[in-house]
């Protein structure tokens, strides 16, 4: 089994060769962040939720941010909920107790609804991002619900099926054009010029699910359940659809609107990558790359903007929806749009990806990615969907340009967004805050999300730093992987990986942090002054901090494929 992982990890490593010729396209490459000179970001510990997968590419986790006063930690891969809040650490702190963190739901000890069928053996060799047993949670309608989105094999069979659920199936139009049948006990086979449909087949349903939520609960002191005492209960199915996940995009991100109720969800174009989201994230029939908006009372939906590839995290900033969105080989993005267009009936607001109909650019189809314009693709191919130049004025009208943008070049060996962070309360310079899968780095934008119009906002590394006992600050040279090595005693030069999957969020209190997936560690972020005194090149009101960048090319030392996470 680790000998396939690593083939796996060594093929999209390889992979990434091809981005940074892709990248090299003078019209398409132009776009890999800058160096901010004179603001840095201080990491702090907070504290840590268990970590059982702990093995490069073995874990699965991310953080739910949307609640008043507390955060939910998911281990997506094994279905547990882990309950944090500030003010119980605050209180219990003198004490010296590590409980502020409290397991409160777990597919092994507590109710599974339906008899969900939540182990699931995703080919090829049981590929890890593909397993969510629980993929989000959100607030629910009421402040006594929260919502749960399972991954299951199968719907409840039909005696067990509430009556009136919307089950939206996968298009059956995505004309993947490569072999019915294959072998795929060898790795090396689905990255081949023809993969077989074994490489990328399984297809699950995302069940949607309002449970009853008793947060006292975890916030009793007693380490024990008793039946009357369960955090979660009384599941409803309200919601459910259908995803291609194995190599795939299933997106996932979701909120719920203050003193609303409904939920907007992040479905994924469902497909695997190396694809440019082909006709399902235009075509309105389908559900594949839309933003929909769910009634977890009636159960009804509509879709309310399209063209969305794999957005995993969803915020909303003053009267802004903000989220993130794993590109393609050309542009990682930060997106903003205000709540009530989305909430406005008449219209779709449209993010580009994905093909539309009967449009072509010199007789060829394509796609949007960005600011760019994107062939079709290919099926599990790196380099995939190729970058044919930026939009034109009339292929950009009538979609929404990225708040922040960002992507490779050379020596730059980027490959996807993991997250996206907006803290006033951490942050004054630095507008919004992202987070990369491999390097670990932080790239920022300094433009305020109400402010941009017509391009990205410029993006920018940031260099992190930490506090020693000494009070000295000490820079992570690999970003927020050198997190990942202090934690787990690795050594990079002896070959092991030392990419964490860093995913940045808000806490209850406005202030920003970021979790480690692969070590379960989280972190409370400040921006700080750089610590040399070099002229500033950003804003006038950086007021002389200093710069301690590292240049263009020397954030990470590794590439691997993108869209596979």
């Amino acid at each position: 089994m680790k000998l396939c992982i690593k083939l796996l990890f060594a093929a999209i490593a390889l992979g990434s060769l091809g981005d940074l010729e892709v990248a090299a396209n003078p019209i398409c490459g132009q776009i890999a962040p800058e160096t901010l000179e004179d603001v840095a970001v201080k990491v702090t510990y907070e504290g840590e939720v268990p970590a059982i997968n702990t093995d490069e590419g073995s874990y699965n986790m991310m953080v739910a941010e949307n609640f008043d006063d507390f955060l939910i930690f998911i281990d997506q891969k094994e279905g547990i909920l882990y309950k944090y809040a500030e003010e119980k650490r605050k209180k219990k702190s003198a004490s010296g107790s590590n409980s502020e963190v409290q397991k409160i739901y777990d597919v092994t000890e507590d109710i599974v609804p339906h008899n969900l069928q939540l182990d699931i053996a995703f080919p090829p060799f049981g590929y890890s991002p593909g397993k969510k047993k629980i993929h989000n949670v959100a607030p629910g309608p009421t402040h006594d619900t929260i919502i749960v989105v399972f991954t299951s094999a199968s719907l409840p069979n039909d005696n067990l099926f509430p009556e009136g659920v919307s089950v939206l199936e996968l298009p059956t139009d995505f004309e993947y054009n490569l072999e019915e049948v294959g072998n795929c006990t060898d790795i090396t086979v689905c990255f081949g010029d023809s993969p077989p449909l074994c490489c990328f087949g399984q297809t699950v349903y995302k069940l949607f699910y309002k449970f009853k939520f008793n947060s006292d609960s975890a916030d009793s002191s007693s380490s024990s359940k008793s039946a009357d005492s369960s955090y979660l209960s009384s599941p409803e199915l309200f919601f459910a659809l259908e995803m291609q996940t194995t190599f795939g995009h299933d997106g996932g991100a979701m909120i719920t609107i203050p003193d609303d109720g409904r939920i907007l969800y992040g479905v994924g174009d469902c497909l695997p990558y190396g694809l440019n989201g082909l006709y399902a994230s235009q075509d309105a029939d389908s559900h594949c790359g839309k933003m929909l908006l769910i009634d977890p009372t009636s159960g009804s939906y509509d879709i309310v903007a399209s063209g969305i590839r794999n957005s995993q995290q969803m915020n909303l900033e003053g009267d802004d929806i903000v989220f993130m969105e794993i590109g393609g080989v050309s542009a990682e993005e930060v997106n903003a749009i205000p709540l009530a267009d989305l909430l406005d009936p008449t219209h779709v607001d449209n993010f580009g990806w994905g093909m539309v109909r009967e449009e072509s650019r010199n007789g060829t189809e394509f796609g949007r990615e960005g600011t760019f314009a994107v062939g079709r693709g290919e099926i599990l191919q790196f380099s995939n969907p190729p970058c044919l130049g930026g939009q034109t004025k009339d292929e950009a009208e009538g979609f929404i340009t990225p708040y922040m943008q960002f992507g490779r070049g050379p020596g730059v060996p980027l490959f996807g967004i993991t997250s996206s962070v907006i803290s006033e309360k951490s942050f004054h310079n630095i507008k919004v805050a992202a987070s990369e899968f491999n390097t670990g780095t932080m790239i920022v934008a300094l433009e305020d999300v109400d402010k941009y119009a017509g391009q990205p906002a410029q993006s920018y590394f940031v260099d992190l730093y930490k506090e020693a006992p000494t009070k000295e600050l000490v820079p992570l040279e690999d970003g927020f992987n050198t997190l990942v090595v202090e934690a787990l005693n690795l050594d990079p030069q002896s070959g092991d990986s030392i990419r964490g999957d860093s995913r940045l969020f808000k806490y209850p209190d406005g202030s920003a942090g970021v979790f480690i997936e692969r070590t379960g560690q989280f972190f409370r972020l400040s921006e700080i002054c750089s610590r040399s005194g070099s002229t500033s090149k950003g804003r006038g009101s950086h007021k002389g901090c200093g710069s301690t960048s590292k240049g263009r090319g020397s954030h990470g030392n590794s590439g691997r494929h993108r869209g596979s996470h």
